[in-house]
């Protein structure tokens, strides 16, 4: 399959929504769930998001516009992205994202999370999610986080390219990771960000467990993350990428609370870069 040729750009424009939610509710699959912790000084709450896109979790197979909480952000058309139950990672359910014919090439595709409430103080982030992009030579696919209320530099972000490469943006420009990704397999992403160190905290990049990258120097990057979404350019050639088991999760510094009874943030149109 031939690839048209192209630009890797460092700034896309993407709506960043975001949800209005009062308070947690026992009853609500959308709340931040608290579980104890370890921190490094010890025993601590510990604050996560988590998304499987099941139906106990408001997400109905089908188009994703009209199939999702309304907290969601969506980047499409009418024929993708999609929940489906074609190829789950867990459970019964998964995000696809497909071509989407009605826009261009060089169009973002894809989903937002909502914005979760910033912590005011952070000893480490983790996020993670389960990725499986059916074949390479067709579209690129991004993982990106951001806090769109307060800065909008990435605070992480992680491009399958094309080609098969795994990159990441490092310094405003993404750097080949040196490693590729498994065509057709469901590999675990993960991204942890030690803000106890130094140079804005130290990010270390992970595929299916392994260690691809490290970022030591983050003063170019957001403070903290509150938003994940994940899109792919629309230069689908007949592959696609499948995604499950997405999550967040905070350790609060020694002596900090995050604002749990908060619950998400009411989020203005941003751009993402």
């Amino acid at each position: 399959m031939m690839k048209p040729s192209r630009m890797c750009v460092a700034a896309l424009g993407v709506l960043a929504m975001a949800a209005s939610v009062g308070s947690a509710r026992d009853d609500d699959p959308m709340r931040i769930l608290t579980v104890p912790g370890m921190g490094s000084g010890g025993a601590r709450q510990v604050s996560m998001f988590s998304v499987g896109f099941e139906s106990m979790e408001g997400f109905n197979t089908g188009l994703f516009t009209n199939n999702s909480p309304e907290s969601w952000g969506t980047l499409g058309g009418p024929s993708s992205p999609i929940v489906t139950s074609d190829n789950p990672w867990m459970g019964t359910q998964h995000l696809r994202i497909g071509k989407e014919h009605s826009l261009p090439t060089n169009s973002d595709v894809g989903v937002l999370s909502p914005e979760l409430a910033a912590p005011d103080g952070l000893e480490k982030f983790i996020f993670k999610v389960g990725v499986n992009i059916n074949e390479k030579f067709g579209a690129d696919y991004d993982l990106f986080l951001q806090s769109p209320s307060s800065s909008s530099a990435p605070a992480g972000r992680v491009k399958f390219e094309f080609t098969g490469r795994i990159l990441v943006l490092d310094d405003g420009q993404f750097v080949d990771t040196g490693f590729e990704y498994d065509p057709g397999e469901w590999r675990e992403t993960r991204v942890e960000i030690d803000y106890s160190s130094n140079a804005g905290g130290v990010a270390e990049y992970y595929y299916n467990d392994q260690l691809i990258w490290t970022d030591a120097n983050r003063f170019d990057m957001s403070t903290f993350a509150t938003q994940f979404g994940i899109v792919s350019d629309n230069f689908n050639d007949g592959d696609h990428g499948d995604f499950d088991g997405a999550m967040m999760v905070y350790v609060p510094a020694p002596g900090v609370g995050l604002p749990l009874g908060a619950g998400l943030l009411l989020g203005a149109r941003r751009r993402r870069r």
